[in-house]
C-alpha cells in the first residue's frame, strides 16, 4: 500500500481513534483507562520515525535489551521517560530516539502524533509521534537498552496476515494477545496498540481520498 508522507501528515491531524483503535490490539481482559492508574502515571513519548526506501515507507522498531527495568527483550519503538529538560513531549521523543539509535532530531520532521496511551502494568503515559526522517547513516546503537533493530515495512500493519492472536499465561491469568508478526518478532502490546490507531488513521485517509472526486 503506497502512501505519501503528505497523507501520512492528513491522517494524523483528521482520522485518530484513540481507545477504539487501541482495543483492536490490546490483550484482554485488560484496561488503558487512566482512572485505573496507580498513582501518578509517569510521562513518556515514542517516535514513529519513518523514511522511504524503494518507494516504499518504513520504521524502525527496537528489541529492548535484558538491562533495562521494564519490559525485557519486548519490541518497542524508540522512546522513553520524559526529562524535566525536554520541555514537550516531542522532544522527549526526539531524544529518546536520539540516544537509542542515533536518530538525527534536528533532521527530522513531525509529522503529528496518535493518541495517549497509558499502561497499567509499568505505570506509564505514552504520547506517540510520527516524524519523517534521513537514513543516509547506520543506526547507531545504546546497547545499554537496546538488543536489535527491527526495520518494518509500513505495509507491515495493512497485512492482514500479521495480524495473529496468541493465548499468554499471566500472573493475573491466562490473555489472548493479538500482535503483529513479522520475521519471528512478537510485535505486541502497547507497541501493536499505537501501530493499531496509525494503521486506521491511515486507513480512514485512504478511504477519504478515494472518496473525493
Amino acid at each position: 500500500m503506497q502512501l505519501t508522507l503528505e497523507q501520512v501528515r492528513r491522517a494524523l491531524h483528521d482520522h485518530l481513534q484513540g481507545q477504539a483503535a487501541h482495543q483492536l490490539m490490546m490483550a484482554m481482559p485488560r484496561s488503558t483507562r487512566r482512572s485505573e492508574m496507580p498513582g501518578t502515571p509517569r510521562q513518556s513519548a515514542v517516535l514513529i520515525a519513518l523514511y522511504e526506501r524503494d518507494g516504499e515507507l518504513w520504521f524502525p522498531l527496537t528489541v529492548r535489551s535484558q538491562r533495562v527495568s521494564k519490559h525485557k527483550g519486548q519490541i518497542s519503538l524508540p522512546g522513553g521517560a520524559m526529562d524535566q529538560g525536554d520541555g514537550s513531549f516531542w522532544r522527549t521523543a526526539l531524544r529518546e530516539a536520539n540516544e537509542e539509535l542515533g536518530i538525527d532530531s534536528e533532521g527530522a520532521r513531525q509529522l503529528g502524533h496518535l493518541s495517549e496511551l497509558c499502561i497499567l502494568s509499568s505505570g506509564f503515559c505514552v504520547h506517540p509521534y510520527v516524524a519523517a526522517i534521513d537514513t543516509d547513516r547506520d543506526w547507531i546503537i545504546q546497547p545499554d537498552e537496546v538488543a536489535q533493530v527491527i526495520e518494518a515495512p509500513l505495509s507491515l500493519i495493512f497485512d492482514e496476515s500479521a495480524k495473529q492472536v496468541v493465548e499468554w499465561s499471566f500472573e493475573s491469568g491466562t490473555r489472548s494477545v493479538p500482535h503483529y508478526a513479522y520475521q519471528g518478532h512478537v510485535i505486541w502490546g502497547a507497541t501493536a496498540m499505537i501501530l493499531s490507531e496509525f494503521e486506521q488513521a491511515l486507513r480512514a485517509e485512504l478511504m477519504a481520498h478515494q472518496a473525493t472526486p
